[in-house]
């Protein structure tokens, strides 16, 4: 345990937008800096909006954990049709009820956690409907 608590100290947020073209490649979302006053970070939001109203039942997003060089597979999310368009909600990649395992805060929230260099990868269970485009945002803040 750390001699003093480490807070967020710096907000990271970063966008990702996939189209047909990205077919089912694999990007990356957020990585955490290197340096030495960086203790890592903490990804505390990934939202999913999908405006591909026709696809049904769902698209699938996968998220991936990154650590040097090797890609591991942490889970794979169903994305409802037209989720975060005309005023439905975003899907949230952080459902513990999707991500059973995922670290829980002091007040009930879901994070990942990054180390220094490490990051958060997506790629699409399908390649998207050609015009149609799913944007992936993660919300989070360096220690």
């Amino acid at each position: 345990m750390a001699a003093t608590p480490q807070f967020r100290r710096v907000p990271h947020n970063a966008t990702l937008t996939f189209t047909n073209a990205d077919g089912t490649n694999l990007q990356t979302l957020i990585t955490a800096n290197t340096g030495s006053d960086n203790l890592g970070m903490e990804v505390y939001s990934i939202n999913v909006t999908n405006e591909d109203i026709v696809t049904a039942p769902f698209l699938l997003v996968k998220l991936w954990y990154s650590s040097g060089g090797n890609d591991v597979l942490i889970c794979a999310f169903p994305i409802p049709p037209g989720a975060g368009i005309n005023g439905s909600s975003a899907s949230s990649l952080l459902d513990p009820e999707v991500m059973n395992n995922v670290p829980i805060d002091n007040n009930g929230n879901a994070f990942i956690p990054l180390e220094p260099g490490h990051s958060l990868k997506v790629s699409m269970g399908s390649a998207i409907n050609p015009g149609d485009e799913v944007t992936i945002i993660a919300f989070g803040a360096e220690y």
